[in-house]
């Protein structure tokens, strides 16, 4: 025996071991699990996406920014290179810019203010180290063959430049030991201004290139902050649903487990019912044999017979209420048996002739001479299935006959909807009365108490073809 099995009480006060049933319920125990471990799965495929998402936004956030800066130092030095450069006074932070001629680096005005020139390279030099000294972006125009060696390029400027085109651009995170910077460089191309220090290069070239360094970390550690966040929102979500569905399985357990109790108590409502309709269904039999052996005449006698073939057949499906906890405990099982068919048929119309005679109906059966009359089968079965046959085909039928007709597989095309009738197609094969279904829940086809039809239910052994 296993720990969850259900017995189940027998007449005779013996237990059994619904072992099936046992099992089953630990299937069921199974269930949330699964659900479990389907949620859990859930939802960290979803902080998965979620997390790669949020990477990916910063990432392109940083782009944005770094294409920003580039965007206003290309802007700055497309003014400067049409004015042909722009004059700033002499300070410590800027000096003649030795790349130019010498007659062109500075002048003296008539005041004796001495002013430098700056031309486009110069001043992305300068913005560059103002921004790296406040926000500690850098900015570094670069290319191949610099004139100014404070221009040449490091070892990722040049992998960049190396395939740069006028239609292309590069962005990466470059890490090292501080977090690393977000890198961006994009071309710059050669205009009829750069061609008054670069002659040699061709419109529309690629001149060179002006790369932006955002910081890393500060973007990093808002986005470790942000998906550190989205864990312990997931987290409270796992935990949320856990709860639900371990909630839901034990109020399912214990739905299961009442309807379970409830099952007992009908099976054993069922059997003490049973015991006391037995009771007075044996004394009807007992006082009806003994009336047998008085000697009665005709009809009376009869009429005993029938009275005591309708008790015994009562009893018998009082013993079959029994037969409701088998079912629910997969335990039904079709008795097999050899029997008389035309005896049988023949006791089931004699059950029925008394209220067919008293509406005026012909009450009759005819059975195919190709149906054996020998065959092996549940009886009490098969009995039940012709009862309820007859019992509605003579209930709805006001006028003329019935006739319980038997035959092999196939109805009779003779049969009309007009005409009240019932029909019962048997097989002589046990495999076959094992395989088919034995009973169905009774519908009528009209709620109408007076609407002639014809009946039919199929049993163990027996239906439509």
């Amino acid at each position: 025996m296993f720990p969850g099995d259900i017995y189940v009480e027998g007449d005779d006060g013996t237990r059994t071991t619904g072992a099936v049933a046992g099992r089953a319920m630990r299937r069921h125990s199974l269930a949330p699990i699964a659900l479990g471990m389907f949620w859990t799965f859930l939802l960290v495929a979803l902080f998965a996406w979620n997390a790669d998402n949020e990477r990916r936004h910063f990432a392109n956030l940083a782009k944005w920014q770094a294409k920003a800066f580039f965007q206003q130092v290309v802007s700055t030095r497309a003014w400067n290179a049409a004015h042909g450069g722009v004059y700033v006074q002499l300070n410590p932070a800027v000096q003649p810019n030795r790349s130019l001629p010498a007659a062109e680096r500075q002048v003296t005005t008539t005041g004796g203010l001495t002013l430098v020139k700056v031309n486009p390279a110069y001043m992305t030099r300068l913005i560059g180290a103002i921004a790296a000294s406040e926000v500690g972006v850098l900015f570094h125009i670069t290319s191949l063959d610099p004139l100014e060696p404070l221009n040449a390029p490091d070892d990722w400027e040049r992998a960049v430049l190396v395939r740069l085109t006028p239609e292309d651009d590069a962005f990466e995170l470059v890490a090292d030991a501080a977090g690393g910077y977000y890198r961006y460089m994009a071309p710059l191309i050669a205009t009829e201004a750069c061609r008054r220090c670069h002659p040699e290069d061709a419109l529309g070239a690629v001149r060179g290139g002006i790369s932006v360094s955002i910081p890393a970390q500060p973007l990093i550690s808002a986005q470790t902050s942000r998906i550190h966040d989205m864990a312990a929102a997931y987290v409270i979500i796992w935990i949320v649903g856990l709860t639900g569905i371990a909630g839901s399985a034990w109020q399912l357990s214990r739905k299961r487990s009442e309807a379970e109790a409830a099952n007992r108590l009908k099976g054993r409502f069922l059997a003490n019912m049973s015991h006391d309709m037995r009771t007075p269904l044996n004394g009807i039999i007992g006082f009806t044999d003994l009336l047998r052996r008085d000697g009665l005449e005709d009809p009376k006698r009869r009429y005993a017979d029938l009275i005591g073939h309708s008790a015994r057949t009562l009893l018998e499906m009082v013993t079959d209420i029994l037969d409701f906890a088998r079912i629910e405990s997969g335990r039904m099982q079709i008795d097999t048996a050899p029997f008389t068919l035309r005896a049988t048929v023949d006791k089931v119309l004699d059950l029925f002739r008394y209220e067919a005679e008293s509406k005026g109906l012909a009450l009759s059966a005819r059975i195919d001479p190709d149906v054996p009359d020998a065959l092996v089968g549940d009886e009490f079965r098969l009995r039940q299935v012709l009862g309820n046959l007859l019992s509605n085909a003579v209930k709805f039928t006001d006028a003329g006959a019935v006739q319980l007709e038997v035959g092999l597989d196939n109805a009779p095309e003779r049969l009309r909807d007009n005409a009240p009738a019932t029909w019962c197609s048997a097989s002589t094969t046990p495999e076959w009365a094992s395989t088919r279904g034995s009973c169905r829940t009774f519908s009528k086809a009209s709620a109408k108490p007076t609407r002639p039809c014809r009946g039919g239910m199929p049993g163990p052994g027996w239906g439509w073809p």
